[in-house]
Parts: structure tokens; C-alpha cells; sequence
């Protein structure tokens, strides 16, 4: 495996997809966010924020994600 960053899930703003980090980092999985700034522009509704882990962790991230409903 890479350490390529996989999108794990989209969410249609920053405070859900900080929400979902905030969860995986407690279970020690190191997450980032990006395209929360961009849910600010004028058409939100054309853009997601999305959840990355390293791909390592993706399968897990996807089920810790899955039983809390946040994916």
C-alpha cells in the first residue's frame, strides 16, 4: 500500500465533516479535511468537504464511519 490519501466520505459541510474527523482521530486514525473553506463560496451546493486518511487506514476508517452513520 501507497501513502496516498483516500477520500473516505463527503459531507455537505465542515462542522459534519469535523465531527467524523474528530471520531477517527479518537480511535487513532489520522484524518484530514479538505475543502471545508470552499462550503463558504456563493454554491455550496456544487462542492463537498471530504474526509482523507491514508489508504492503510481507509477500510477501517469506512466501517468506524459506517457505525456512526457519518459516511
Amino acid at each position: 500500500m501507497s501513502d496516498e490519501l483516500i477520500t473516505v466520505a463527503t459531507f455537505p459541510n465542515a462542522f459534519e465533516a469535523h465531527v467524523a474527523k474528530n471520531y477517527l482521530d479518537e480511535n487513532g486514525i489520522a484524518s484530514f479535511i479538505a475543502g471545508e473553506n470552499a462550503s463558504n463560496l456563493q454554491y455550496p451546493a456544487l462542492l463537498e468537504t471530504k474526509l482523507l486518511v491514508a489508504e492503510m487506514d481507509a477500510e477501517r476508517a469506512t466501517t468506524l464511519l459506517k457505525e456512526t452513520g457519518a459516511s
